[in-house]
C-alpha cells in the first residue's frame, strides 16, 4: 500500500476518539487503522496535548485515564510538534487575516508549517474557512477526518 500523504488534526478529532463519541469515533476509526497500518502519519500541536483534556463543551478526560491518553499520543504515527515562537506568529497571522480562534490558529499554524494538505476536525466554523489560505503557503482543505476514496478495481476480461 502507498503512503498517503499526513494530515493534521485539531484536538476535537483526538478528544473524539480518545472518548469514543460514536461519530466521531466512526469518522476518525479508517484514519487510525491507516496510521497503525504505517500508510500516514497524524501532525499535532503540542498544544493538543492538554487541550484534549478539558476543551470547552465537552466531557474532561479525568486523570485515571491519563496513561491512555499518554499511550495513545505516544505512537509513532502521531508526530506532535512544538508550539514554539515560529508557530505562535504565524498563528496571530492566521487570527488577524483568518478571522480564525487564537487556539484554533495554533492547530492550522502546525499544519502550515508541517506541510500538510489537509486538517481534519469536527469544528463547524473552522471547516466553513475551507480552503485556508495564507500567504507564502499552499491552501489548506479543513474537513472531517476521512480516508480518500479507493481507486476503482480495474478487472481485466482475461
Amino acid at each position: 500500500m502507498p503512503k498517503l500523504s499526513p494530515r493534521a488534526w485539531d484536538s476535537d478529532a483526538f478528544l473524539g476518539w480518545l472518548q469514543a463519541e460514536t461519530h466521531k469515533q466512526d469518522a476518525c476509526r479508517p484514519v487510525i487503522r491507516a496510521a497503525e497500518k504505517g500508510e500516514l502519519t497524524i501532525v499535532a500541536s503540542a498544544l493538543a496535548l492538554v487541550e484534549v483534556l478539558t476543551m470547552r463543551g465537552e466531557t474532561p478526560i479525568l486523570e485515571e485515564d491519563a496513561e491512555k491518553v499518554e499511550a495513545f499520543f505516544s505512537q509513532p504515527y502521531i508526530v506532535v510538534r512544538n508550539l514554539d515562537r515560529r508557530t505562535a506568529e504565524l498563528a496571530r497571522t492566521i487570527v488577524w487575516d483568518v478571522q480564525v480562534r487564537a487556539k484554533d490558529a495554533a492547530h492550522v499554524a502546525t499544519a502550515l508549517l508541517a506541510r500538510v494538505d489537509v486538517f481534519e476536525t469536527f469544528d463547524r466554523k473552522l471547516i466553513s474557512r475551507s480552503p485556508i489560505k495564507v500567504d507564502g503557503f499552499p491552501p489548506l482543505e479543513v474537513r472531517e477526518p476521512a480516508m480518500p476514496e479507493q481507486p476503482p478495481q480495474l478487472f481485466s476480461d482475461e
